[in-house]
């Protein structure tokens, strides 16, 4: 990732996390769309960018948290650009030319929904009744986790091993 990206990682992982369940999307959308920001940054198509304008980094934000909401996302294109600043018109092309970065690869899976996953198969349903204490901490965890450099780029189920472990 490059480096100037990485330096304003935290503040748009936090950003991403916060702005799903405000667009109405569930909480992993958010952390899916951080595990897609930092594909997107490392696309060699994107290499030209200048990611030491932070704007930059905010567009790249909005627009994988555009593409991890999916098709339905249109309503949210101007709470999108209230809570990351660039027009939805640049979100939108910004959307597409990730997703032609990412050779038309823009799905993600975060570590939070390997962990759930992994939870649910241990015998904690809904990852909640069994095990309160490890499900309550799994989306904290996880935020904390994605905004970390050393869980940038990590496959999600190393991710999530290393917080179940952890938890």
């Amino acid at each position: 990732m490059p480096p100037d990206l990485m330096a304003q990682r935290p503040e748009l992982v936090a950003l991403l996390i916060g702005a799903a369940p405000l667009l109405g999307l569930p909480q992993e959308a958010g952390h899916d769309a951080a595990a897609l920001l930092t594909r997107a940054a490392c696309a060699p198509g994107l290499a030209g960018t200048n990611w030491a304008d932070p704007g930059s980094g905010r567009l790249l934000a909005a627009a994988c948290l555009a593409l991890c909401a999916g098709a339905g996302a249109a309503a949210g294109a101007a709470a999108l650009e209230a809570l990351f600043g660039p027009p939805a018109a640049a979100v939108a092309a910004a959307a597409g030319a990730a997703r032609a970065a990412l050779g038309g690869g823009a799905a993600a899976i975060s570590p939070l929904r390997v962990l759930r996953l992994y939870l649910e198969r241990l015998g904690h349903p809904g990852a909640a009744a069994a095990a309160p204490h490890a499900a309550a901490a799994a989306p904290s965890a996880a935020a904390a986790a994605a905004a970390s450099p050393a869980f940038a780029g990590a496959p999600p189920s190393l991710a999530a091993m290393a917080l179940l472990y952890a938890g």
